[in-house]
Formats: C-alpha cells, structure tokens, sequence
C-alpha cells in the first residue's frame, strides 16, 4: 500500500534494466578475471554477486521510497552493508570483492535508470539537482 516515487511502468523497467546490468556484469567480470576465493574452493570472487545485488536493491528502495521514510533507505543499505561483511566473515571473498561489488551495485541502478527513463519517456517526480546556488528540491504534482 505504499507509494513508490514511479508509475509501476518506470518502477517495473527501471528495477529490470538494474539487475540486468548488475548481474551480466558481475557475471562477466567473474569469468574474465578469475580470482581464487580467499577458502580455495573456486576462482569467481572477484567481484561479490550478493554485494552486488544486494546494493542494487539498496539503491532501488532508497530511489523509489526515500520519500516515505528516510529509515527505509537506511534499513536497504544496512542489510546490503551486513552482506558484504557476511562475505568476508565467511571467508568468501576479500575486502576488494565486496567493495566493487556495491560499486557495480550502486552503478548499475544509476545506469538502468537512465536508459529506462529514456526507453519509458517517464521521470522521477522527485529532482536533487546541486548548482552553484545551493541545492535544489523538486516535485512535480
């Protein structure tokens, strides 16, 4: 029953477009880089796929419902937080793997909703927008 800050259409292909480009390229970079896990059992650590994903969802909840509570971006980056840590305390991958795993994370969502907004003809109702001003808040009614 709450609200996203997108029409299900943008919502719906933005997510998409994300764990699209989350997953294919930690896929691609764990079969062309070929790191040895930090327990020996295989050669895909680099980067983290759950960091990945899990900060990709992050991104996701703080892009489409920030507007409803702050605690609610604040909870998404803690359990993507509490991953990444996961993977290390396990002994699954090193610090760097988790690191640009939430970077292709975070990256990812940015880029699918750029090219989702342009495939939808939609936008945000909400803007940020940093000038030499200040910083500028708007919503579109």
């Amino acid at each position: 029953g709450v609200e996203s800050a997108s029409s299900w259409k943008r919502f719906a292909a933005n997510t998409a477009l994300s764990c699209v480009i989350t997953t294919g390229t930690t896929w691609a970079l764990k079969h062309a880089i070929h790191e040895r896990r930090p327990d020996h059992t295989d050669r895909r650590s680099f980067p983290s796929g759950h960091t990945s994903i899990a900060f990709a969802g992050a991104v996701i909840l703080d892009k489409e419902f920030r507007h409803v509570s702050p605690w609610i971006s604040v909870a998404g980056y803690a359990v993507a937080t509490g991953v990444a840590v996961d993977r290390v305390a396990r002994n699954r991958h090193h610090w760097h793997d988790v690191a640009v795993g939430a970077a292709i994370g975070v990256g990812s969502v940015i880029a699918g909703y750029c090219i989702g907004d342009r495939l939808t003809g939609e936008r945000s109702r909400y803007t940020v927008a940093v000038g030499a001003e200040g910083i500028t808040v708007s919503i579109a009614l």
